[in-house]
């Protein structure tokens, strides 16, 4: 129901011919929007002057629909390479996969789950993936202090969390946005916030469907909302290198990647231009029933 009604929204999809017999390009929008607004958005300038006071519990979070492969490659190497910080869990979302995901955790990452490192969560019921329902649901399950995405065929590299932690006490009772990249963010499917402040922000906006720019758009409302930008580097970056295409296990309606962008980024600057900074207002977003653990039921 949820992709029926976004695709067929009239007035969107209308706007949305408008705007492109105009020519307009939405990557420039983008880009142009950056420029004019960068200069007023409180961006960390990577010099460390707070000493580290707090051990804040970093979860690191992530999700799978028919992955497996990647799931085998990314989720024990990030298990080790923050085995450093003893305040680390790594959250693992199966959204109802149907390609022995359950069966590999049980049967290969029990060891992690029972000492607290690794908590594994089942979603039955969908069909199809909703990446933005995903990330909502896994940052709202996890326990950590500091939710960080990470996608599933990312890590992390060695000692992200001990830094993310590090970062974290320059800004005590600020709110922060953790991201990869320099001067400028890259995301990469990467995004962290204090938990409080992600659920002050709606999480994840999900009007939004298919993949590409919900992550962009939740860091712009949170810049806008007077968040602290802190861009991490790339050392803390790599990404698993597919042998086959990825099979994405979208809706049949949401094949068209480019058409999916580009009504997300439509509906997300008409949100920053109209001054709506949290998403999902009035809704139950997130929305999930798990099984935590192969044991526990989690209402979220």
């Amino acid at each position: 129901m949820l992709y029926e009604t976004l695709l067929n929204q009239e007035k969107t999809l209308n706007l949305l011919l408008e705007y492109e017999k105009k020519g307009i390009n939405f990557h420039r929008l983008q880009r142009e929007w950056w420029d004019v607004n960068r200069k007023s958005f409180n961006i960390w300038d990577g010099k460390f002057t707070q000493p580290v006071t707090r051990y804040y519990k970093v979860s690191v979070c992530t999700h799978c629909m028919n992955k497996l492969e990647e799931a085998k490659w990314s989720v024990p190497k990030n298990i080790e390479d923050n085995s450093d910080y003893p305040n680390f869990e790594l959250v693992l979302l199966d959204y109802n996969s149907t390609d022995g995901l359950g069966d590999w955790v049980k049967s290969e990452m029990m060891k992690f789950i029972e000492r607290g490192i690794l908590v594994y969560y089942k979603m039955e019921g969908p069909t199809y993936f909703w990446a933005q329902h995903a990330r909502n649901v896994t940052m709202k399950a996890a326990s950590g202090k500091i939710v960080n995405l990470v996608d599933l065929n990312k890590c992390t590299n060695k000692g992200f969390a001990s830094y993310i932690n590090r970062v974290a006490n320059q800004f005590p009772y600020k709110p922060v946005i953790f991201t990869i990249g320099g001067k400028n963010p890259r995301l990469r499917g990467r995004l962290g916030f204090f938990k409080h402040d992600f659920i002050r922000l709606g999480g994840y906006n999900e009007q939004f469907l298919g993949y590409s720019w919900d992550d962009r758009e939740l860091m712009y409302r949170a810049l806008k909302s007077k968040f602290t930008l802190a861009c991490y580097g790339g050392k803390f970056h790599d990404f698993f290198k597919r042998k086959v295409p990825l099979e994405r296990n979208l809706h049949p309606k949401l094949e068209d990647l480019g058409l999916t962008y580009k009504l997300s980024c439509l509906m997300g600057f008409m949100n920053l231009f109209e001054g709506r900074l949290i998403a999902n207002e009035g809704k139950h977003w997130g929305k999930a029933k798990l099984v935590k653990n192969f044991k526990y039921e989690v209402q979220l």
